[in-house]
Order: structure tokens, then C-alpha cells, then sequence
């Protein structure tokens, strides 16, 4: 019952001749904080007006399915099994604080973040810690190593083309 309320609140509030008139940054941080998420919301049905918009939309729903399995094969490597509604509020709380304007940003809030919400839905925090120390090694580090060589080659690549360019 809550989504397609929400949904059609939505499609209200975005409609472009309120956009304007309820996203004026003025008022108190409550009225400010909901010009924003209309704001944002505003942008997606223009996007998604856009004939390529529902391409990148489709591209963001992968990869943030993907990330969710990646985050359940890291639960499954250390022998936790999660049901699909705690699974996804877990990874939701804790990559919610990657918005939060932390102090020394990008030392491990989110793998705090997540490790902690983690720990809420029933997860041993040993389980958890492990689990997401193998979840952030599979997202986040091991893509660097080929983007590493992939920079590398393209560099060799166009010189290559430079070369062959000249007459």
C-alpha cells in the first residue's frame, strides 16, 4: 500500500510547475531537507523523460543488485545466511552513511556502517567484520588491480596509434 502512495506522491511533487515553487531552499532544515529530495526526485522523472534515461536507470539497478549479491556471497564465505528483507536493510543502513558528512571521510564509516547493521539483523559481529572485509576486497579493491593494467595499456595503445597515424 506504501509504495504506489509514495509513487503517486512523487509524480505529484515533481510535476514541473511545482518543482520550482517547492524546492525554494528557504525555511526551516526540515522544509529545506524535503526541497531537496524533490529536487532529486525532479531530476529523475527528467531523466527518465529522456530516451536514454531508462538505460541508466536500468544500468544503476544492476549495479546496486550486483553489489547486494556481492554482499551476500561475502555473508555465505563465513557460513551466514540472510533472508532477502534483512539482507537488503542491512546494505541500505549501511550505505546510507556514505551521505552522512562524516569528519576524516573515507576511513571506514560505511565499513563500520555496514558491519553494524550487519550486527542489527541478527549477524554475529565477528561474522559481520570478516564478511565485510571480504565484501569491500571484492568491490572495491579488486577492480583496481585491472583498471591499474587497463590504464596501462591504453597508455601503450594510443602511442601505438600515434604511431601508426604518421605517414
Amino acid at each position: 500500500v506504501g509504495v504506489p502512495v509514495c509513487a503517486a506522491a512523487a509524480v505529484f511533487v515533481t510535476d514541473p510547475r511545482r518543482v520550482r515553487r517547492l524546492t525554494a531552499q528557504r525555511g526551516s532544515f526540515l522544509r529545506r531537507a524535503l526541497g531537496y529530495a524533490i529536487a532529486a526526485l525532479g531530476w529523475v522523472r527528467q531523466v527518465l523523460s529522456d530516451p536514454g534515461g531508462w538505460k541508466l536507470v536500468a544500468a544503476t539497478v544492476l549495479y546496486w543488485a550486483a553489489s547486494v549479491a556481492c554482499l551476500w556471497a561475502a555473508l555465505r564465505s563465513v557460513g551466514v545466511t540472510l533472508p532477502l528483507p534483512e539482507l537488503l536493510l542491512a546494505f541500505a543502513a549501511g550505505h546510507a552513511a556514505m551521505i552522512l558528512p562524516l569528519p576524516l571521510g573515507g576511513v571506514g564509516g560505511v565499513d563500520a556502517a555496514l558491519t553494524y547493521a550487519l550486527t542489527v539483523v541478527g549477524v554475529p559481529l565477528a561474522l559481520a567484520l570478516v564478511a565485510v572485509g571480504v565484501y569491500r576486497l571484492f568491490t572495491f579493491w579488486a577492480p583496481t588491480l585491472p583498471a591499474l593494467a587497463a590504464l596501462l595499456l591504453v597508455r601503450r595503445a594510443g602511442t601505438r596509434l600515434d604511431l601508426l597515424a604518421r605517414p
